[in-house]
């Protein structure tokens, strides 16, 4: 299951650890859309608020050359 926005997708994905289910953004960092300042913004934000429980929590986050997993 997934949900495309402008240059990112949101993946349903099942932990390996425990088997819960997390939502995965993927962002195609060769997007025209891609702002990599609003990018991190998000992430700085997402960090700030993990305490509420209308918001996803952030567990991690990594980077490849052509992508941004959160």
């Amino acid at each position: 299951n997934f949900i495309r926005g402008g240059f990112a997708i949101v993946y349903k994905a099942r932990s390996k650890l425990d088997t819960s289910y997390k939502a995965v953004k993927v962002i195609d960092k060769l997007a025209s859309e891609y702002d990599e300042s609003c990018v991190g913004e998000e992430i700085r934000m997402m960090k700030k608020v993990n305490f509420h429980p209308n918001i996803v929590l952030l567990e991690e986050y990594f980077e490849e050359e052509t992508a941004l997993y959160f």
